[in-house]
């Protein structure tokens, strides 16, 4: 039903109605954070479907109701291994156009995630960016893990490219320890 800006009743009540619907969504994901304690709830015994679109928006807030702030920081430190191990890969590559399609990947993982969990945490604007790896919704899983793959790839690549580097020293100039 199309909005009748002539009526200032109607008008008021879109505006509230679409406020109270941002607020809610964004205070039950605090909520849901703070519920969760040190420890959390235990898996499974959480309350997301408090949380609108808790299961790919919001999903940053239904895990740490579920496994506390321990399971928040490890999320987190699992999305910083994956982060680091791709700048990792990304310097290690042989060439310019591998390095930036690793730091390129790894770069949009690492913003990925900095904006979901901004957004949950009320740091940044919520966008409806999911969380790699985590928020259900086939193409965000998909993409998540073709980049993945194609970091592993590199990576591979890397690790042959030093062997066949290793391979290539003669045996005279090879240090032994």
């Amino acid at each position: 039903m199309p909005l009748n800006r002539d009526d200032p009743r109607e008008v008021k009540q879109r505006n509230s109605e679409a406020w109270s619907d941002k607020v809610m969504q964004q205070s039950q994901g605090l909520f849901g954070i703070h519920d969760g304690g040190a420890f959390g709830a235990g898996l499974g015994l959480g309350f997301p479907e408090t949380v609108p679109i808790s299961d790919s928006d919001f999903i940053y807030a239904a895990a740490a109701e579920e496994t506390g702030l321990a399971g928040a920081l490890a999320l987190l430190l699992a999305l910083g291994v994956v982060v680091s191990a791709g700048i990792s890969i990304s310097l290690r590559a042989p060439d310019m156009f591998t390095k930036l399609i690793a730091a390129g990947l790894t770069g949009f993982l690492g913003l990925q995630s900095i904006v979901n969990i901004g957004g949950v945490l009320r740091l940044l604007p919520m966008t409806g960016i999911t969380l790699p790896f985590v928020s259900h919704g086939g193409w965000s899983l998909i993409t998540s893990f073709a980049m993945l793959g194609i970091l592993l790839a590199i990576s591979d690549r890397n690790s042959r490219a030093v062997a066949e580097k290793d391979a290539a020293v003669p045996a005279q100039f090879i240090a032994v320890h």
